[in-house]
């Protein structure tokens, strides 16, 4: 265990970068404030130096800031060191250390511009005889370089032959030269955070080692709201994802939202579909404003640059196109960090009711060599599940039983004459034979019953071994005052439904720059470029993947003559085998012939010009810019569409739109940094200015001049119908923050924050968001100084208000719109009419308050760690619709009504289990509770689709419905329940044997509306996610599992495959093999007959449990052992294979129990088939040059 107590200690620039120290990935450069040159130190240069009462290790950190020396220690060496007291001016750094470490039991080495300090060896016992040479040992020149398993060059890594105190350090480039003596065995390589390694020595002229990651760093850098802060200050509910941790699920993924799902306790993550681009749902503790525009979605910060991550944004009626995520490419992600609690958020006031997700990208580091990486992964893909439904067999033997059932059922009075005429088309009633054909009334054709050919239509649209390419080309480096980070990628990647592809283009381009000893200034600059291409229809028909569901199977793609076959539907039966169809079908194939493209140009980018007029104090200005433009063009050729067979004028259909978002955003911030004798004090201060402009436009046309080449605008004979909009609103803020610690064992932080909002009418446009919070790092504490079994103890409390601007621009004021149909024309002529919503002058913001206490946890040299909080969040003048009269012309209203509250527990936990030089062995597993309820609607107008959803005293999202007892088996039950109705009626006129037995909630003998209970809720009991690593050598496993558990939905295709069968579509296997008959009375499914829907109706039966365990990502790797490529221009090889979403074990129907839509509540509460994920292997390489 000793070695795990060997902690070292590196001091970094640490300002505006984010690192851990264990990977020591960012170098040591630094500015001159002390009258230093801002060149590399050398050791004639002269330092002033003042300090009184302090530690010895945060006089080196001063040394370091200022100097541009690296300090290495082991911590254990400096922790009993008294406290220190110095004053020189124009000294050198080594007359400040040799006065500081006089008649102690320390030494150091001066080399290269790294210092180690070290233990004195103990004086020999002066009866131990020593055979002293007089004459100088040979030695040898030995030089050489050190780098971590990455690759990357380690500075200050001590080199030393083992036994002597013959040693040196590597440089800043990680090179090292050594005299060693003629009889040295043995060197020995340590490094902070990473395992030492002994190495035989032979006499080699030359050396590359590569020492391995050893275990967490304790002095982690955290990423916060407008900075950061070691995780030692941190009183808030923070979490953060690394790039090791985000590369290690990252082949395939497109955007980093479909990675660290189910990785970070307390986010609810929610893919929306597995459509290429799409976006996921990301819930930070909860739901707190699901009624007005219902965006819960948390703030986004990427390199600076906050913006929201919902697709529609501003006023609501305009759309940003791609999911905002996919503007970064995973490959170029150095963290994540997720602020969770109102103390992290309210520095963010009005935009961090929801969470904030700070994104940083990969920058490169001060006087380093350039560092090239080039990354390429090639996927396939193929659907995760689909539904299994009836070959064309099965379907020809459903029909007839629905057919028999139905006609039986209505000679017993238990169905109607509708459902009995489409059973005529296929049974004649009269005799009970299967009909061959029918006669058309509206065509004069005779029509064969069943087609000759069996389809998979799901098998039709899918692709087979849908193919991804992704690269990734990076350049990173830089010399004594600046550094770059440059990097290109590309994404190719086949939908998994035939005509649909993705692709992405980006560019990323990171420069910070020291100008001169207090000016400094740097630029991030996010380029990606988009297009998306589908063949789903979006402005006619259906063309989803239950299309290929519900499709019957009988009939062939193509006609002889190479058209597509249609498909006839909505027959209508007139009885003895005649009857007419309404419409004919696209078949699914030809329903994905439209010709759907998006191209969105989005560019995210920040510049920023930092001083330092005095010591301590940085000042620093910074414009924001985020952009994303987006065309989309959508034409649905005749032969994609499904026509009405009356309508003879078939036209094409097309659709173009424009969609501009723009975000600039001004900043001026001050902060103060501190550090006297034991104290610490940080203080942070701001102003910025946002601005947003919103442009959208479409047009639609009709009837291009042919299907495939005339297809533009130009060609349409109709203009059709168009629309457009623009808007800008702004928020002013103040910001602050003030933070003071005690000897990093007493921490508080207070933050406040004010914004002021275009969206509200004076008097309510300023909203006031305070917060405070306070740890307390018990394991600093002087009665756990001799304990070795605690490494880290930290108690921390916090309480903070939010805030949301969650409703449309400029709500208070009065719009107009154009009359698009009759009520809005006046004497046959367009004319400008009320918008659909009505004023609220009174309307102001919502306000959300929170406490969170937690508690950080590390054992036994950190090799288990772990983490809990538990919070409590209330959210008041929640917007929602409201009661409004006729007479004011607009029937939407919107007024602060309801109050929402969260409350909940978070846990994580993981550990370092097997540890050695070999082999290790780590794991992770967090999970979440939380329990979400409406306090209060206040009487607010809800929709007759919302009403079941928001109910007081119930979380949101609840499910309403029957409570079925059992399925009815005979008439006799029937009768004797009609018995006890006051109506005579039990149910429906045509309930019968095979039907579902509602339980009757309210007693009075009969089933109505006022008998529907709360039958499910869509949010979980608990949820989260568990990882596992296995390193072995050069070797790499690593396992990754999301789940949810205790979450229902109504599962929406129910009714078409099992529940309620229409003429001629087919279903799911279940209702051939398990729906009631009289031969078969054990059956799982009522009764099939057509025209009979009451079995379908919410029920606990069709709710489904959508609780999920998923196998997320499986990965294996392998680092090329450096030996292999010391004769390459390689650095680093990393080859690796790859698995996602192998299997996912559930109880639930649909394609996905993960998959929720664009609308949350509604998608959460009934959950379609949209479309499936992809299960997806990997090959990747990532090397180094």
């Amino acid at each position: 265990m000793e070695k795990f107590a060997d902690v070292f200690r590196i001091f970094m620039r640490k300002r505006n970068q984010t690192f851990r120290i264990m990977k020591l990935s960012v170098f040591l450069m630094l500015i001159g404030m002390m009258q230093v040159s801002a060149n590399v130190y050398s050791q004639a240069g002269k330092i002033n130096v003042q300090v009184s009462h302090v530690s010895l290790s945060d006089l080196l950190w001063e040394l370091q800031e200022n100097s541009g020396i690296v300090f290495v220690y082991k911590t254990k060496d400096l922790k009993d060191f008294p406290m220190v007291s110095i004053e020189k001016e124009g000294a050198s750094i080594s007359e400040i250390l040799d006065e500081i470490l006089l008649n102690t039991d320390l030494e150091y080495t001066l080399d290269n511009n790294v210092v180690v300090i070290k233990k004195k060896l103990l004086e020999l016992e002066p009866n131990i005889k020593v055979e002293i040479k007089t004459e100088e040992q040979e030695k040898k020149e030995l030089k050489g370089t050190v780098t971590d398993d990455k690759g990357e060059t380690l500075p200050g890594v001590s080199v030393v032959v083992k036994g002597s105190t013959i040693g040196t350090a590597t440089d800043i480039n990680g090179e090292f030269l050594l005299m060693v003596p003629s009889d040295a065995k043995v060197l020995v390589f340590t490094f902070v955070g990473m395992i030492s390694q002994e190495i035989a020595y032979r006499g080699q002229e030359s050396l590359k080692v590569a020492l391995e990651a050893d275990f967490e760093g304790l002095d982690e850098i955290v990423v916060i709201g407008y900075g950061t802060t070691k995780k030692e200050r941190i009183g808030s509910a923070i979490s953060q994802v690394d790039a090791e941790d985000i590369e290690e699920r990252s082949a395939g993924a497109v955007s980093i939202d479909q990675i660290i799902g189910g990785q970070i306790k307390g986010v609810q993550i929610n893919q929306s579909s597995g459509a290429p681009g799409s976006g996921s749902t990301i819930r930070v503790r909860g739901i707190t404003s699901p009624f007005a525009s219902g965006n819960n979605q948390p703030l986004y910060v990427i390199d600076g640059v906050p913006f929201n991550g919902d697709v529609a944004t501003g006023n609501g009626s305009f759309s940003g196109g791609e999911n905002p995520l996919l503007s970064i490419s995973p490959s170029d992600i150095e963290n994540v960090s997720v602020l969770k609690d109102a103390s992290a958020t309210a520095i963010y006031g009005s935009r961090g009711a929801n969470g904030v997700i700070i994104v940083s990208t990969k920058r490169g580091k001060k006087s380093s060599r350039t560092d090239i990486k080039l990354n390429y992964v090639y996927s396939i893909s193929n659907p995760l599940n689909t539904q299994d439904v009836l070959d064309a067999d099965g379907f020809k033997s459903l029909h007839n039983m629905i057919a028999k059932n139905t006609i039986n059922s209505f000679y017993e009075g238990t169905a109607s004459y509708i459902g009995f005429s489409d059973a005529d088309l296929i049974v004649d009633a009269d005799t009970g034979e299967n009909r061959e054909s029918i006669y058309n009334l509206f065509s004069g054709e005779i029509i064969p019953v069943y087609g000759t050919t069996n389809t998979d239509w799901q098998d039709k649209i899918y692709r087979e071994n849908a193919a991804t390419h992704q690269w990734n080309l990076s350049f990173s480096g830089g010399n004594d005052k600046t550094n770059y980070a440059f990097a290109l990628s590309h994404t190719n990647q086949e939908a998994l439904m035939i005509n649909e592809d993705f692709k992405r283009y980006g560019a990323r381009l990171a420069i910070d720059s020291d100008v001169n000893d207090w000016l400094k200034i740097g630029t991030s600059i996010n380029y990606s470029g988009i297009k998306n291409v589908s063949g789903r229809q979006t402005l006619v028909g259906y063309g989803s993947p239950t299309d290929a569901m519900i499709t019957r199977p009988d009939f062939e793609v193509y006609q002889e003559d190479g058209s597509f076959k249609r498909i006839p539907d909505f027959w209508q039966g007139y009885g003895y085998g005649m009857g007419g169809y309404i419409f004919e079908n696209q078949n699914p194939v030809a329903g994905m012939e439209n010709k759907i493209e998006s191209k969105t140009n989005s560019f995210i980018g920040n510049a920023y010009l930092a001083v330092e007029p005095i010591k301590d104090l940085s000042v620093k200005a910074q414009v924001n810019v985020r952009s994303f433009n987006t065309i989309g063009s959508d034409f649905a050729p005749t032969r994609a569409q499904a026509y009405d067979v009356f309508n003879t004028d078939r036209k094409s259909m097309l659709s173009n739109s424009l969609s501009d978002i723009t975000n600039v955003s001004t900043v001026f911030q001050a902060n103060y940094v501190k550090n006297i004798n034991d104290h610490y004090f940080t203080l942070m201060g701001g102003i910025s200015f946002d601005r947003n402009f919103y442009h959208s436009e479409s047009q639609t046309y009709l009837g291009t001049a042919d299907d495939n080449v005339l297809t533009n605008t130009s060609s349409a004979s109709t203009h059709f119908y168009s629309q457009g909009g623009k808007a800008e609103s702004g928020t002013n803020s103040i910001y602050s923050r003030l933070q003071y610690s005690y000897l990093a064992r007493y921490t508080a932080t207070v933050n406040f924050r004010t914004d002021e909002s275009s969206k509200f009418a004076p008097g309510n446009k300023r909203a006031y968001f305070p917060s405070f919070a306070l740890n307390w790092n018990v394991a600093n504490e002087e009665f756990m100084k001799d304990q070795t079994f605690v490494n880290q103890l930290k108690i921390r409390g916090s309480i903070g208000q939010t805030g949301s601007s969650n409703v449309n621009d400029f709500s208070y004021l009065q719009f107009f719109e154009v009359g698009q149909i009759e009520t809005g024309k006046y004497n046959g002529q367009s004319t400008i009419v009320n918008s659909k919503s009505f004023p609220n002058k009174d309307i102001k913001w919502e306000t959300t308050t929170e406490y969170n206490l937690g508690l950080d946890f590390s054992f036994l040299n950190d090799r288990l760690y772990g983490s809990v909080d538990i919070y409590n969040k209330y959210t008041k003048d929640v917007l929602a619709p409201t009661p409004i009269f006729l007479e004011a012309g607009s029937p939407n209203f919107i007024s602060n009504l309801a109050e929402i509250s969260n409350k909940g527990i978070e846990l994580d936990f993981g550990g370092y289990f097997i540890k050695n030089d070999q082999f290790s062995w780590s794991a992770d597993f967090n999970i979440a509770l939380n329990r979400n309820k409406v306090e209060d609607i206040n009487g607010a107008s809800l929709s007759q689709f919302q009403i079941d959803n928001f109910i007081e005293g119930e979380p949101v999202g609840t499910i309403k419905g029957y409570r079925v007892e059992k399925i009815i088996q005979n008439q006799a039950e029937i009768a004797e329940l009609n018995s006890k109705s006051p109506t005579g009626v039990y149910y429906k006129q045509t309930t019968g044997a095979g039907d579902y037995l509602y339980k009757d909630i309210n007693g009075d003998g009969r089933i109505t509306s006022d008998d529907r209970d709360i039958i499910g809720n869509m949010q979980p009991d608990f949820f989260g996610g568990f990882s596992t690593t296995l390193n072995y050598k050069g070797l790499y496993l690593f396992a990754g599992f999301q789940y949810s558990v205790g979450n229902e939905r109504e599962w929406g295709n129910y009714r078409s495959l099992i529940g309620s069968p229409t003429v001629f579509a087919n279903m799911a296997k279940e209702a051939l093999t398990d729906t009631w008959t009289p031969e078969n009375t054990d059956a799982k499914y009522t009764r099939l007959i057509y025209g009979n829907f009451d079995n379908a109706s919410v029920n606990d039966r069709n709710i489904q449990d959508a609780s999920y365990l998923r196998f997320k990502i499986l990965r294996l790797g392998y680092q090329i052992p450096e030996n292999v490529l010391k004769n390459s221009p390689l650095q680093t090889v990393n080859v690796f294979a790859s698995a996602s979403n192998l299997f996912t074990i559930t109880d639930y129907k649909g394609l996905d129990p993960e998959a929720i839509g664009s609308s949350f509540i509604s998608s959460g509460v009934s959950g379609g088939d949209d479309y499936p994920f992809a299960k997806t292997f990997s090959l990747g390489v990532t090397i180094g040059f």
